[in-house]
């Protein structure tokens, strides 16, 4: 049917929350005389309602005149009945998704420290299903005496609690940690916390002490697979750590044993919970070591490009069981003391809303290369900087932290801010509706032209646009 009217039968029907049934050609034009009825000899429509509200109408049309005899009307109206059931379910499960995402958002962290030896960026990926909670987290903790602790864990279950419980055990780990305690007395301590919160869930976990000076880590597991080592050569081990048994299965305070183990200067850490496994039952360290060295030029990408990319790959791995968990990776990237004496890593923040801020975020990048003897970046860096921050600032309501690192071969800088939803590269000649939800100004067109890699990446609770600059193409 075909309409032409200022109003139709929907609307009466929507108002009055009544059904229509019209049954033959001249009903519907001795009510609607400036409707054009195509095709249709009879119409039924039957207002769908639920919770006290009008959620739509059900509009059937018939091509050949029928009386709606009382049966056939009941049997409409059991559908829309029906129908009004589902669409309050599916209503529900979209609020409790938008719940749980914005609750697990919450309690991970919002942002990662950095320092001259060691950068770090994770990911985490919700369960499959919508009304599921993770209990999987990850965190990097600033230590005392120049050392880092790497921490990923996974509380058993997908419910609220395995959620709630993880929120309260990573801040008591980070906590524990913070004070200087051993990784042994960390876990002991966080087993003890655990098995006090009256609960009958267990977790895993991996925390890690990286030692910035000397190259060392101190590995110490609860029942966690251990984490990678990539060294500089290329060889990818797994470090031989004892397993443990999880936070919370002993009573009392479990005495925890480590390992310790020497690290070079641009050796990568990966530590993972056991979502990686390609199968529920299936073995998260031997399918973590296959992402890892499926990923070619591992030493020549950006540490967020290869996090994404090693996402991708739990994504495209074809077996039907798959994705059967929520996932954390956490990459850490050893770079050892800086050759010079100015910092590899320098950053600056911007106020919310604080547009004069693109100007200041120019001026940084500037000052950064140009102490570095980089001039030669300055022009393409100071465009990409611009039209990154004018972006995050214009589209996410929240401060923006610009970050700079250089490496051996190229300058990397990353935009930061709290609004997820990843920038749109869109060209002049798109459609008016790709428009709508396209960047203003085409920036990430110029950044995607400039820069010899791009990209956007989770971060927390917002996300990071990153861009690689390479020094060799521009001397």
């Amino acid at each position: 049917m075909r309409h032409r009217r200022r109003g139709w039968s929907t609307a009466d029907v929507l108002r009055a929350n009544q059904p229509l049934f019209l049954p033959d050609r001249d009903a519907v034009l001795r009510l609607y005389p400036d409707t054009e009825v195509t095709g249709q000899e009879a119409l039924a429509v039957v207002p769908v309602a639920g919770s006290g509200q009008v959620l739509g109408c059900l509009v059937l049309g018939f091509d050949t005149s029928r009386d709606f005899p009382a049966d056939e009307q009941t049997l409409l109206l059991m559908m829309s009945a029906h129908l009004a059931v589902a669409m309050e379910r599916e209503s529900l499960t979209e609020a409790e998704h938008t719940l749980i995402d914005a609750l697990q958002r919450k309690l991970l962290p919002r942002t990662l420290p950095e320092w001259s030896e060691l950068v770090a960026t994770a990911r985490y990926q919700s369960p499959p299903t919508a009304s599921e909670m993770g209990g999987d987290w990850y965190d990097v903790i600033a230590l005392p005496g120049r050392q880092v602790g790497l921490v990923v864990g996974d509380v058993e279950g997908h419910s609220a609690d395995s959620a709630v419980i993880m929120g309260q055990l990573r801040s008591s780990l980070h906590a524990y940690a913070a004070e200087g305690h051993d990784p042994a007395d960390v876990l002991a301590r966080s087993s003890t916390l655990l098995a006090e919160l009256d609960t009958e869930l267990y977790a895993t976990c991996c925390f890690v002490r990286v030692d910035l000076e000397f190259g060392v880590a101190e590995v110490a597991l609860a029942g966690h697979p251990a984490p990678l080592l990539r060294r500089p050569n290329g060889t990818i081990v797994t470090v031989d750590a004892p397993a443990n048994v999880p936070l919370a299965v002993m009573p009392g305070e479990h005495a925890y044993a480590t390992a310790e183990t020497a690290i070079a200067p641009d050796t990568l850490l990966m530590l993972y919970t056991d979502g990686l496994a390609r199968e529920r039952r299936g073995d998260p360290s031997v399918d973590a070591r296959r992402l890892l060295e499926s990923v070619e030029g591992v030493e020549r990408r950006s540490l967020d490009g290869l996090a994404d990319m090693i996402m991708q790959g739990v994504v495209d791995t074809e077996c039907s069981a798959r994705p059967f968990d929520d996932i954390v990776l956490l990459l850490a990237l050893f770079e050892g003391n800086p050759s010079t004496p100015l910092p590899r890593v320098d950053r600056m923040s911007i106020t919310r809303h604080d547009i004069q801020g693109v100007k200041a975020a120019r001026r940084f990048v500037r000052g950064f290369l140009r102490r570095r003897g980089l001039s030669c970046l300055v022009d393409d860096l100071e465009v990409i900087s611009s039209e990154a921050v004018t972006n995050a600032l214009i589209h996410a309501d929240s401060e923006v932290e610009v970050r700079l690192r250089e490496y051996p071969d190229r300058v990397h800088l990353e935009v930061r801010d709290t609004d997820a939803k990843p920038p749109i590269p869109t060209s002049v000649t798109s459609s008016p509706a790709t428009n709508e939800i396209a960047e203003h100004g085409r920036g990430m067109g110029i950044v995607d032209w400039l820069a010899t890699t791009w990209g956007s990446s989770p971060n927390g609770r917002g996300k990071t646009v990153w861009a690689d600059v390479a020094k060799q193409q521009r001397e």
